[in-house]
């Protein structure tokens, strides 16, 4: 792989020609440049810590890359095997993956110009001024669009070959063995940020308040199958709380009302599963 400071796996493209004939998967990437200083207890400094970027944004879909989504565990998957780790006095650890994203392995074929000042790392010295020099990356670089997909699907094969079975609820969280050799695995990036406004437009509080109430429903019919998914099956309805009257008549009724008839039959997704059982009687909250 390509370390901060190893570049075992890169390829060298010497030809002038084999590399003018490339130019259409080209990648060009940034200089390497110092990100910070690396200090030790003292507060000396140790070591820079620096990283070459490819530029990302030069390339084309459909011909450099292909998917880029890449799941990764929601934040209250992460609390629910926190929680069943408490309950069952499970020990917990936590590990990072240093450099994760060069450990992928790339299905498209990248040619990527050489920043000045790397080719003697590279020891291309012979390269010197050439300009059409390029190399090819066998594995993902920073930047890459496809990069941490590429990581992800790596991960995934790895966990998989070690027995770990991915929960439906959430593909992120892997579970192996039961009782007393159980062990889950949550695959967690700390860069995330969601926020959003409530999708449809309410005519009253309690038609907002129900349009709320199904979205936590939703919530806990998903949490429900994945606390199955991790061995912690919930048995029982789940109980919700919830302070508006008329938003809990209308989640336990069924009746046609002048004022409610507006109401998108989908929003009514609530009421299968108070009578299905998944959903305890609403109380007020306290």
């Amino acid at each position: 792989m390509i370390t901060r400071s190893r570049t075992r796996h890169i390829e060298e493209t010497t030809d002038p020609e084999e590399a003018e004939g490339r130019k259409k998967q080209i990648v060009v990437p940034s200089a390497i440049r110092t990100k910070r200083q690396k200090r030790d207890e003292q507060g000396q400094v140790v070591r820079y810590k620096a990283r070459l970027v490819a530029k990302g944004y030069s390339q084309r879909h459909g011909i450099d890359y292909e998917e880029t989504y890449s799941p990764v565990a929601y934040l209250n998957s992460i609390r629910a095997m926190l929680a069943k780790c408490s309950a069952e006095g499970m020990e917990i650890e936590q590990c990072d993956v240093d450099t994760a994203f060069l450990y992928g392995k790339l299905e498209e074929e990248i040619y990527m110009e050489l920043p000045e000042g790397l080719r003697e790392l590279l020891e291309l010295a012979e390269a010197e001024g050439k300009d059409d020099v390029v190399c090819m990356l066998l594995q993902c670089l920073y930047g890459l669009k496809q990069a941490s997909r590429v990581w992800n699907e790596t991960i995934d094969k790895h966990l998989k070959s070690m027995g770990f079975e991915p929960a439906d609820a959430n593909p992120c969280v892997y579970t192996r063995g039961e009782g007393g050799d159980e062990c889950t695995v949550c695959l967690y990036v700390d860069d995330m940020l969601i926020a959003s406004k409530q999708k449809t437009v309410a005519l009253s509080s309690t038609e907002a308040e129900y349009m709320a109430l199904i979205n936590c429903v939703k919530e806990c019919v998903w949490m429900r199958r994945l606390l199955k998914d991790i061995g912690a099956e919930h048995v029982g309805a789940t109980v919700i709380y919830e302070d508006n009257q008329g938003a809990m008549a209308l989640a336990k009724n069924i009746g046609y009302q002048a004022h409610t008839k507006h109401i998108d039959i989908r929003y009514h997704f609530i009421r299968e599963k108070v009578w299905r059982r998944k959903i305890r009687e609403i109380g007020d909250c306290c």
